[in-house]
């Protein structure tokens, strides 16, 4: 209603003051995706379908405003809103819902919501420092005189492109308001650039130009100069991001010359980057003219109680944005889960960096010079500001907002990437702008075409056969269907394939992960990989994985995504070696082995992964960085088969049924569209049969992919997340139709994953049911909600739902899974230090204590013993609160319970004879009283160190550890608390909980530091384990899986993370070659704190007679490649009719999905379409290879060791019998003249045996041909050195030796 002089309710109203400030701002909430602001007058309730960064938050708000503004305008300041509320939304992706707050009398009106929303926003403003919507760039002519400046208008309203340079001019009238940005040069040509599904960034702009001056490079030399461009002029585009069309102007004439010399004119400007602005143009920069943008923007009022920080959020003078422009720039963008909807808010970075000076005292690896380690010290620093979540101590995101990959992190991404390219074209003049423009170098990775067909190996014969018949009879898109992921979050699994609904094969769900299940009710949370490594049990290994698989099968997964061999451990800081067993190649095959056996024992298919060298988090992907292209791992051939592909040979050989190619580049060619890498060695070379699925958005091309041997892409989705618009679906349809990607080649991708399907015996019905509407099987869970009832397909627009989560309990009867994670976390427990036989201790501590009048007191220390804020408090466990039972990333899972320390020492200990206290901190407050320590007879400190994924972030780490001493002051509690205990006269034992190897130099050596315990990571029952370690009901039997320096030089140049670029394309060169680790201690002849395969027990061991018997001679090569046991599957390869792959009549299309269907059959032009390089040349197989893991005859015994075990001490216990091979000295590869070198020993089986005590035992370990051959470049094959001799020694570490015998 208008307003009245006799409406009482807008009298009170009015004289209400409008808003002048927002109270409060739930900061925490943001990871909740509602933004919930107090006001003076109002609630302002911001709900989000999923996380949106600052700038799409702006952008809203700027909406909101407008239409509340004109709605004030329309019905007057004091007109209430119907029903005192107001909700208003931008399609799925953003609503407002507004309330009246309880400090408002009455209802609201559409003046106090107006002013309310500006309030907010200039609240925001300080708050959080937004990427800014607008930004004006200057202009200078060579001599600095200003003549000109260009308008971007990011994320959200119309850009347009203003140039002026010399004869470069933009006449009004030529601006386009449909986003194209024009350009006229001379007059002669008009270049369009059009950003058609995101903002126009100069990044982008940028790598285009380059791209177009190849291109025209190599026209002008194919041709001439001034050879004309046909009439249609030039078009080019950077993927499905930005074009750039360059066209001719009326009645002139636009040449390959000139279109050379026009890029080259554009690319050689010089680009700033300031606080608001950036300017173009020489080095001697004029100061004129002024922002007319900067100084129109809204400013809080005078009494905002607001601190600001430096930047202000830009309104858009342009006009509002329209639906298609907000909704269609950057989006949220999920890897496998993905980082997008776990993160801090995008405005925590910005103040962040705003904040955070450059880390100080980091080694410089950068050679573009010290500006990269200023930004990417701050960048890296950045995360720190996710500590005001972590305190905020919430139990996690809905699983509506989970989400993977650093694409959470854009805004900072872009702003990184500006500063790069700014910095680049600054140093341009200088010459050094080709550091830019350098894609990965070519030819480094050899071309290996085309890609083997599966199906000739016998043990696989008979799904091949099955799997034929079916593929046979399918349609063209129903063997894209099978090939390409629905995309991301379209379906229940973080994985999704599409059925084949003509022949029965159904949809396929793919889950993470190595650890547990993923985002998964009622399952359990296992110890870790590199716990699991540190148990040295076979059986424990295969006892594991084979209830892993077995939950998975009854949580309706297809496909396990683990275990994970990659990263190897090269670098003791890498942030994911956890997820793995151990920085040995062989330790890390034995588990991956055993866990792959009884993975697919359970029935379902395990993933192999990371393919190959993936070794960092930094820079791991294209743009996560800031930079356009991922990382290369770079290594020889030998590196390769001897360290890093060892695991994988041993996977293949076990049977495995899928293999994920990781991220980066190896030998600057992406690992899933590495031909040789794919076809050469994991095809031909190891006998690969089942199916290469890509990580979740590593694919990086379509067709080449699939011609390098990429079998499946994942989540479907193409060089971004969740835009529909994938590298194969529809587009892999096409390229079948058109000739450019063979029938062959998919018919065989289809096949695998088929045959794969049939090897672990899916299609059995009764044990598989068929997914809705045809069964009841399929996931009976969801990835992306918790509650009963959810939508099936939450990343569309479809709103239908059902019952997602059936809560299936998997765990086992009596929770016998949690009995395995139990025992698993005991024999992963370490003990490296027990002075004076402290451990293990008594129940009731009577026999030492200080004082024998009162109780035995205990005191328990460190933040690590206690709960937290619980174990799921952070996305992903992406933060370290808490006793740490895991790292964090896609490996991890959503703990069902979490025993912690101190809870199992409160149970085990006898509370009538001893006394507890417990101080959950690392912090030791000046108050507290001296009895805190100095009463106590025994301490006991829990201290941690995490790391995990690079698209998460805490404190500072960026995935990649920054060093390996304890976090959060862990080293300053344990000297604080082993000097004051008892006075300094009392016990202190120290309980280490981490990733991978800690420093421990700080206080090792500290007399009142009498025992050291390494837990590793120890899963749901770590605090149960740990007590039935320390008080002796089992023996302490866990062995280092890595060695622990005495600081992260001692690892080498190798065990080093790049943590700055040294190019566009970062090189990480693993010159180191086969020292890592142990190998590096070992050549160096450093001594380690604890060395490789190290470990103390509660009894004593003795190894003797060492014998050696030969069961086949020394001979150099393995016997000749056998033929194949079976003959692969034969198809037409016929190109179907287009027709038959068009859309269904009256198909209704969802938002985002990926469909194998095209448009249109007009569309499809057949013809001679380019091959890569050296795809016509034939390639001879591989003479390592002929079945599954290599060349059998390499797996063929010749020498069996046999030692005697006796358990020398008091009571039963287990010990790790280590058997190492040291190479002849002087052996020379004869392909080559390369003489030879080798580590000093190499670890080549091992056994874990329990002896009673005094019980001894025989012990057998056999060594095949491939644990006594190098692998020869020359040659391509294992080769056993056949002149000299080998030493076989065998003890109870790598440095324990204890005999020796010659071969």
């Amino acid at each position: 209603m208008p307003p009245s002089e006799n409406n009482p309710t807008t009298d009170v109203i009015s004289r209400i003051p409008p808003p002048s400030n927002v109270t409060s701002i739930d900061v925490n909430s943001f990871r909740k995706h509602v933004y919930r602001v107090q006001g003076t007058n109002v609630v302002l309730t911001i709900s989000l379908g999923k996380r949106i960064e600052g700038i799409e938050l702006a952008s809203f708000l700027n909406i909101t405003e407008d239409f509340v503004t004109s709605q004030a305008a329309r019905h007057g300041y004091n007109t209430l809103l119907p029903m005192g509320t107001l909700e208003y939304s931008l399609g799925e992706e953003l609503g407002v819902f507004a309330e009246s707050s309880p400090a408002l009398v009455h209802q609201m009106s559409w003046g106090i919501l107006k002013d309310s929303i500006e309030g907010l926003q200039d609240f925001l403003v300080g708050l959080r420092n937004f990427r800014e919507a607008e930004c004006r760039v200057n202009m200078a002519d060579p001599a600095g005189s200003f003549v000109g400046y260009v308008d971007l208008k990011i994320r959200g309203a119309p850009s347009k492109l203003d140039v002026a340079r010399g004869v470069l001019t933009l006449p009004a009238e030529n601006h386009d308001s449909n986003f194209t940005e024009r350009l006229s040069v001379d007059e002669n040509v008009h270049i369009d650039i059009r950003p058609s599904w995101r903002r126009l960034d100069l990044v982008a702009v940028q790598m285009l130009l380059v791209v177009v001056e190849d291109w025209a490079e190599e026209a002008v030399e194919r041709t001439h100069p001034d050879q004309p461009i046909r009439e249609g002029g030039l078009q080019k585009s950077l993927g499905d991001g930005v074009v750039l069309k360059m066209q001719r102007a009326p009645g002139k004439v636009l040449t390959y010359g000139l279109a050379l010399e026009t890029v080259k004119r554009l690319l050689a400007w010089e680009l700033n980057t300031g606080k608001g602005k950036a300017e173009l143009g020489s080095r001697n920069r004029s100061s004129s003219g002024a922002d007319p943008v900067q100084q129109s923007r809204p400013h809080p009022s005078p009494s905002t109680n607001v601190q600001r920080h430096n930047g202000q959020m830009k309104r858009f003078s342009g006009g509002s944005p329209t639906r298609e422009g907000l909704l269609q720039t950057r989006r949220d963008s999920p890897q496998r889960r993905f980082h997008d909807e776990v993160h801090r808010s995008s405005g925590d970075s910005e103040r962040v960096l705003d904040e955070i000076e450059l880390q100080k005292n980091r080694r410089k690896q950068s050679t573009l010079g010290q500006w990269a380690q200023r930004w990417f010290g701050r960048y890296h620093a950045s995360a720190r500001g996710y500590d005001d979540y972590k305190a905020s101590g919430r139990s996690g995101l809905p699983k509506k907002g989970r989400k993977r990959g650093c694409r959470s992190r854009y805004k900072i991404c872009f702003i990184t990437t500006s500063v790069l390219l700014g910095l680049f074209l600054i140093l341009s003049g200088s010459g050094a702008f080709w550091v830019y423009k350098t894609a990965p170098k070519d030819g480094l990775s050899p071309p290996w075409y085309p890609s083997p067909l599966g199906g000739t190996v016998k043990s696989w014969e008979e799904s091949y056969k099955k799997a034929a018949a079916m593929v046979q009879k399918m349609t063209l898109v129903e063997k894209v269907n099978v090939t390409t992921g629905t995309g991301w979050s379209q379906d229940l699994c973080v994985g999704n394939t599409a059925p084949a609904n003509g022949v029965g094969f159904p949809a396929l769900c793919l889950q993470d992960g190595p650890l547990g299940l993923r985002f998964v009710d009622h399952s359990s949370a296992f110890p870790a990989g590199i716990t699991i490594g540190a148990t040295w049990n076979k059986d424990l290994m295969y006892r594991k994985y084979k209830a892993h698989g077995l939950e998975a099968k009854m949580k309706g997964v297809n496909i396990l995504l683990g275990p994970s061999m990659g990263p190897l451990g090269r670098a003791p800081a890498d942030g994911r070696a956890w997820e793995g067993f151990g920085p040995d190649p062989v330790l890390q095959a034995v588990a991956a082995s055993q866990a792959i056996k009884g993975i697919q024992d359970a029935g379902v298919i395990a993933t192999a992964k990371h393919l190959i060298a993936n070794e960092q988090e930094h820079f791991r992907q294209s743009f996560e960085w800031g930079l356009p292209n991922a990382l290369s791992s770079n290594l020889d051939d030998r590196t390769l088969h001897e360290l890093y592909l060892w695991p994988f040979a041993e996977s293949v050989r076990a049977g495995v049924a899928s293999v994920m190619c990781s991220y980066q580049l190896v030998n600057n060619s992406y690992a899933c569209g590495n031909s040789k890498l794919m076809n050469g060695i994991l095809k031909d070379e190891l006998g690969f049969e089942g199916f290469v699925q890509s990580d979740w958005l590593a694919q990086r091309s379509g067709v080449a992919s699939a011609l390098a041997g990429l079998d499946m892409t994942m989540p479907g989705d193409g060089l971004l997340w969740t835009d529909g618009k994938s590298l194969w679906g529809s587009r892999l349809t096409e390229a079948a139709l058109n000739g450019s990607l063979p029938m062959e080649r998919l018919n065989d991708m289809a096949t695998r994953v088929v045959a794969a399907w049939y090897q672990l015996k899916q299609d059995n019905q009764t044990q598989w049911p068929a997914p809705p509407p045809e069964g009841k099987g399929g996931p009976n869970f969801s990835s992306f909600t918790d509650d009963k009832i959810g939508l099936i397909h939450p990343g569309s627009d479809d709103k239908t739902e059902a019952e997602v989560n059936k809560f299936v309990d998997v765990r086992g009867k009596g929770n016998s899974h949690g009995l395995l994670a139990k025992q698993i976390a005991i024999e992963g427990t370490v003990l490296v230090k027990n002075e004076d036989v402290i451990l293990p201790l008594s129940k009731d501590g009577a026999s030492k204590k200080r004082d024998t009048a009162s109780k035995y007191k205990v005191g328990i220390f460190g933040e690590d013993a206690g709960p937290g804020d619980g174990p799921n408090a952070c996305p992903d466990r992406s933060c370290n609160q808490g006793t740490l039972g895991s790292g964090w990333g896609s490996g991890a899972v959503e703990f069902p319970y979490l025993i912690t320390p101190l809870k199992a020492l409160q149970s085990t200990f006898d509370t009538e004879t001893v006394e507890i206290t417990s101080l959950l901190s690392n912090d030791i407050p000046v108050e507290a009283p001296s009895s805190l320590l100095h009463d106590q007879d025994l301490c006991i400190v829990f201290i941690n160190s995490d790391a995990g994924e690079g698209f998460e972030a805490w404190d500072g780490v960026r995935g990649d550890r920054n060093d390996l001493y304890a976090q959060k002051g862990g080293d300053k509690l344990v000297k604080r608390v082993a000097r004051a205990c008892g006075k300094g006269k009392s016990n202190t034992i120290v309980v280490v909980h981490a990733v991978g190897p800690v420093v421990l130099e700080e206080w090792i050596d500290l007399p009142g530091v009498k025992a050291v315990i390494l837990a590793n990571l120890p899963g749901e029952e770590s605090g149960y384990a740990l007590t039935d370690v320390l008080f002796g009901r089992v023996d302490a039997s866990g062995r280092l899986p890595y060695t622990v320096g005495k600081s992260l030089s001692d690892y080498g140049p190798g065990g080093q993370i790049l943590y700055y670029p040294n190019g566009v394309v970062p090189q990480q060169d693993f010159s180191e070659r086969l020292y890592i680790d142990y190998r590096h201690f070992d050549k160096e002849r450093i001594t380690p704190r604890y060395e490789f395969g190290f470990g103390l027990s509660y009894t004593t061991f003795e190894m003797s007679n060492l014998t050696l018997a030969e069961k086949k001679p020394k001979s150099a090569l393995p016997a000749p490649r056998p033929d194949i046991g079976a003959t692969p599957p034969s198809y037409s390869t016929d190109i179907p009719d287009p027709s038959t792959a068009l859309f269904p009549r009256g198909f209704r299309k969802l938002k985002n999905r990926i469909y194998p269907y095209i448009a249109s059959a007009s569309d499809i032009k057949r013809g001679k379409y380019p091959f890569p390089k050296g795809y016509h040349e034939k390639q001879a197989p591989s003479p390592a290879g002929g079945a599954q893991g290599g060349n059998p005859d390499l797996y063929t015994p010749h020498l069996t060791a046999s030692v005697s075990l006796k358990n020398t001490g008091s009571r039963k216990g287990k010990q790790v019998v280590q058997l190492y091979v040291s190479f002849p000295d002087g052996v020379v590869d004869t392909s080559t003249g390369d003489q030879i070198d080798f580590p000093v020993q190499q670890l080549r089986g091992f056994e874990k045996v329990e002896l009673e005590a005094g019980e001894s035992r025989n012990v057998k370990l056999e060594l095949s041909r491939k644990d006594l051959s190098y692998w020869s470049r020359g040659l391509g094959n294992w080769v056993m050195p056949t002149d000299g001799k080998f030493t076989i020694s065998v003890g109870a570490s790598s440095r324990d030796l204890l005999v020796k015998a010659e071969w």
